[in-house]
């Protein structure tokens, strides 16, 4: 099967999370970036270039998607609107 779309950053993801209703997807990467695209088009839809000082290792939505939480290996957790 082929996939229904191809996302792509700039660098390579270290973690990807979908959030809970299936519309977004977001990636961090090892330069501490984040990156959200609307699954149904294809569209990147942010990029936060300073998220993290170092490797974004894991983020995830909050059940009633309000929130997204991301995880850097410098220590740091940060809670955004969504």
């Amino acid at each position: 099967e082929k996939p229904v779309h191809r996302f792509f950053s700039q660098d390579k993801p270290t973690c990807i999370a979908a959030s809970p209703d299936g519309r977004y997807m977001v990636a961090g990467n090892a330069d501490g970036k984040l990156y959200g695209w609307e699954i149904s088009s294809g569209e990147m839809i942010f990029s936060v270039g300073e998220a993290h000082f170092q490797t974004v290792v894991c983020v995830k939505f909050a059940v009633d998607q309000s929130l997204l939480i991301s995880g850097s290996a410098d220590g740091s957790v940060r809670v955004w609107s969504w």
